[in-house]
C-alpha cells in the first residue's frame, strides 16, 4: 500500500513543491494509485488541521489572555470570552486557511489596552507571544515527524515504509507521519504570515501603535473582508510554492532537521 515513491512524491520530499489539500483533490492520479494510501494521505492532511484548529489555536489564544491579565487587564476574563472552546478561538477564514493552504489564524484576542501600564510594549509583547506559540507547536511536531522520517532509528526504515508496507497499521503509521508533517508546515506557515501587521492577524494589534484611528478602525469594522483578503492573497501569491512564505520557511526546516539530525546522531536522509 505504501512505498518510498509514492510516499516522496505525496508528501513532496526531494523536491521544491508543497503540496496542499486542493492540489491534491485536483490531481490525485498524480499522487497515489492506491485507494487506501489516498485516504491515509488525506486522513493525515485532516488530522493537521484539526490538531491545528482545536488544539494549537486554544492554547495560542490562551498565551495571550495569560499575559494580558497579567499585564493588568482582566476585562476578558470578567466578560467571560477566555475560553478553550473552539468557538471562541477559531476564526472561519482562518479555519479554512488552514485547511487549504497550511496557513492559519486565530480569532483575534480582545483587551483593553488603556489597563495596561506600558501599552506599547506589553501590545508588542502579547503579539509576538501569539508568532512564538506557533513557533513552539512547529518544533514539536517537526521534532516527531523528524523521528518518524529519519533512516534506520529505531531499526524501522520509516521513509521507505517497508516494515509497514501492507495492512491497516501500515496507512494508519502513514496517516500519522502525514499529520506531523502537516501540522509542522501549517505551525511554521502560521508563524512567519502572522508577523504581517494587519488585524486580525497577531501583529495586527501593533498597527494601532502607528497608524491613523481612522484607518485601524476601518480594519476592524471589516474584519471578514480583510480575512478573505489575506486569503485571496495568500492562495494567489504568499502561500504557493515559490511564495515568500514558502522561501522563508525552507531554511528554517533544514535547519531544525540537521539539528535534530546531529543530535540524534543519524543522517536526515
Amino acid at each position: 500500500l505504501c512505498d518510498a515513491v509514492t510516499v516522496k512524491k505525496s508528501l513532496g520530499l526531494g523536491c521544491n513543491a508543497e503540496t496542499d489539500l486542493y492540489k491534491i483533490i485536483q490531481n490525485i492520479s498524480s499522487y497515489t494509485h492506491s485507494p487506501a494510501l489516498l485516504g491515509s494521505l488525506i486522513a493525515g492532511i485532516l488530522m493537521s488541521v484539526a490538531v491545528f484548529n482545536l488544539l494549537i489555536v486554544p492554547i495560542h489564544n490562551r498565551v495571550k489572555y495569560f499575559l494580558i491579565r497579567s499585564f493588568g487587564d482582566s476585562t476578558p476574563f470578567e466578560q467571560g470570552v477566555v475560553s478553550m472552546s473552539p468557538r471562541d478561538n477559531i476564526h472561519i477564514v482562518g479555519f479554512f486557511s488552514s485547511l487549504f493552504l497550511n496557513i492559519g489564524f486565530a480569532a483575534p484576542a480582545y483587551y483593553d489596552d488603556e489597563n495596561f501600564r506600558h501599552p506599547k510594549i506589553y501590545t508588542v509583547i502579547i503579539s509576538l507571544s501569539g508568532i512564538f506559540t506557533y513557533f513552539v507547536f512547529f518544533g514539536i511536531s517537526y521534532f516527531v515527524y523528524a523521528l518518524l522520517r529519519l533512516y534506520n532509528l529505531f531499526d524501522i526504515s520509516s521513509i521507505n515504509l517497508t516494515t509497514l508496507d501492507t495492512g491497516f497499521f501500515g496507512c494508519i503509521y502513514y496517516a500519522f507521519f502525514i499529520m506531523t508533517y502537516y501540522l509542522a508546515i501549517t505551525c511554521i506557515y502560521s508563524a512567519i504570515f502572522n508577523v504581517l501587521p494587519v488585524y486580525p492577524l497577531d501583529m495586527g494589534d501593533t498597527l494601532y501603535l502607528c497608524a491613523p484611528v481612522n484607518w485601524t478602525d476601518a480594519l476592524r469594522n471589516n474584519e471578514l473582508m480583510v480575512s478573505l483578503g489575506l486569503f485571496i492573497l495568500c492562495f494567489l501569491v504568499l502561500g504557493t510554492s515559490d511564495g515568500l512564505i514558502y522561501t522563508i520557511s525552507l531554511p528554517i526546516r533544514r535547519t531544525y532537521m540537521n539539528l535534530i539530525s546531529s543530535l540524534l546522531g543519524v543522517p536526515a536522509g
